[in-house]
């Protein structure tokens, strides 16, 4: 019942229109064990959200356009607005210093629900990040507003 109602809610979010803003990431200190995690991530076409309570939602370009065939995991243009199709959300454990893991519970991409993320801080307001099934893992770099613009690590 919970993976369904993530489900609804991220997808209700995009039939609405409402996204993670493409904007850099907003750490506002709380978070108690999670505070190192807490806020927005970015890197171009991803968008990460962690909150207080250990949950991880990311928004992503799947780089997919729907169509007829294919409606659910697929990017939509609406007038000038890009939607992007990629989305889960994953429940995480408690972190170990920089490291903390979690299970994937809902997706636009049901062939991710139940596998694993891991995030990974690193100095600079970077944040290193692996998801998805076992040898089909993605590992993205994503920053915070306080990472070094010239290390070009996030992307345009």
């Amino acid at each position: 019942m919970r993976r369904v109602l993530i489900a609804l809610v991220l997808s209700t979010s995009l039939a609405l229109g409402l996204s993670l803003p493409p904007a850099e990431a907003i750490h506002d200190g709380a978070g108690g064990g999670y505070a190192p995690f807490v806020g927005r991530w970015s890197h171009h076409g991803f968008s990460l959200e962690v909150t207080a309570a250990g949950t991880a939602f990311a928004v992503y370009r799947t780089y997919a356009w729907c169509s007829a065939q294919q409606h659910a995991g697929c990017d939509r243009l609406r007038g000038t607005h890009l939607y992007p199709g990629g989305l889960w959300a994953a429940s995480l454990q408690p972190p170990n210093g920089p490291l903390v893991s979690g299970i994937i519970g809902a997706s636009a991409d049901t062939s991710l629900d139940g596998t694993a993320v891991r995030l990974v801080r690193a100095p600079h307001d970077v944040l290193q990040v692996t998801w998805g099934a076992i040898g089909h893992q993605i590992h993205m770099t994503l920053c915070g507003p306080q990472a070094l613009a010239s290390t070009k690590t996030c992307g345009a």
